[in-house]
């Protein structure tokens, strides 16, 4: 299919589906050049068809998918992890920012007051917690011990700002980042990907002899390692919930709760429930054994230690979602009931276990 044939299909389809943005009809078109003709128009006819029937209702149940998000849905969700991260909006936008397609809306400079910043500084908060987080390509690696050491530079200003926020400076911020070898090893592989990009989380500081912000990373990861990651949650997740509705698929850490206490039989009369018991019934009267746990408490350390780093992981794809954009926020709803699944992992085994 020739790019003039794509882009008639492309806006046809934007057509029907009533999208005006630049930035959807760019999207349709690299929907249309990914899944071909044939496919773009199946696509559009089941966009239809569900639309017809009542349309879709977003991850969160809270309203109804617009017809075109109908279409993005189920084309992002039938492409592999790496297409689906290039059909996005974000991936898009990027793109046509480049080539002047798209221009960014920036909020005015903001010009201090000389009086009124030494007032401000002169009177400064206390900050409890610091946390920055990196998205890009990191530069060239320079390996130590047990650390490896790169550069990255913050040359983009986002183009979404809260109204009233002023616009950051356009000088390019440098960023040092250090990040440990175990780290490193996690993700050196997957970064050579030219699409991929690391996610770096981490402390940050001044760092007033390199004239740069240090990032003492405290976690990384890649674009597409998450994307992987999320979609195996999804696929254990439908594992789950298949494995309870065949009656097979009960947790293990279910099966290590011990079944409550079965209630004691009734007395035949009031006086014989209040009888105190023999000297004999005192005798040989043997304490209950209590449920014996069926994972050892090594077992239960070992899968508290994974569920507190699978729990740290959800959080991370939870504040990732959260930083997207409104109209890109997909998943959070899914995301919130995998972190509250986990917890009650936890909750279950340190009820089985106390003290650990």
């Amino acid at each position: 299919m020739s790019e003039e044939i794509q882009k008639t299909l492309a806006e046809e389809i934007a057509e029907i589906l009533g999208e005006k943005q630049v930035l959807a009809r760019k999207q349709i078109q690299s929907i249309v050049e990914r899944y071909g003709e044939e496919g773009a128009r199946a696509l559009l006819e089941e966009t239809l068809e569900i639309e017809a029937n009542g349309g879709l209702m977003t991850n969160s149940g809270t309203r109804r998918r617009t017809i075109g998000g109908v279409f993005f849905y189920l084309a992002i969700q039938r492409t592999e992890p790496l297409q689906r991260y290039q059909i996005r909006q974000g991936f898009l936008r990027k793109n046509m920012m480049k080539t002047g397609e798209l221009k960014p809306s920036v909020p005015r400079r903001f010009k201090w007051q000389p009086k009124k910043l030494e007032e401000l500084l002169e009177r400064s908060g206390e900050v409890i917690a610091v946390k920055i987080v990196l998205t890009g390509r990191p530069g060239r690696i320079q390996h130590y011990k047990e650390m490896i050491v790169t550069t990255m530079k913050g040359t983009g200003i986002p183009n979404q700002f809260p109204r009233g926020v002023p616009a950051p400076p356009s000088t390019p911020t440098d960023y040092i980042v250090y990040i440990s070898s175990r780290q490193w090893k996690k993700v050196s592989e997957a970064i050579k990907n030219p699409e991929d990009a690391l996610i770096i989380e981490g402390y940050c500081a001044y760092d007033g002899e390199a004239k740069a912000i240090g990032v003492y990373t405290t976690s990384v990861t890649t674009r597409l390692l998450r994307i992987a990651l999320k979609e195996k949650q999804k696929a254990d997740a439908a594992e789950r919930m298949d494995g309870e509705e065949d009656g097979t698929g009960e947790e293990e850490v279910q099966a290590a709760v011990p079944a409550p206490k079965a209630a004691a039989p009734k007395r035949a009369s009031a006086q014989k429930a209040n009888a105190a018991p023999t000297p004999r019934q005192v005798e040989h009267a043997a304490p209950a054994a209590p449920a014996a746990p069926t994972i050892s408490r090594d077992d239960a350390t070992a899968m508290l230690k994974q569920l507190y780093k699978a729990e740290d992981e959800a959080r991370e794809s939870m504040e990732e979602i959260k930083a997207l954009p409104p109209s890109e926020q997909t998943g959070l709803g899914e995301a919130l009931r995998e972190l509250q699944r986990i917890k009650n992992e936890i909750k279950a085994i340190k009820q089985q276990f106390p003290g650990l």
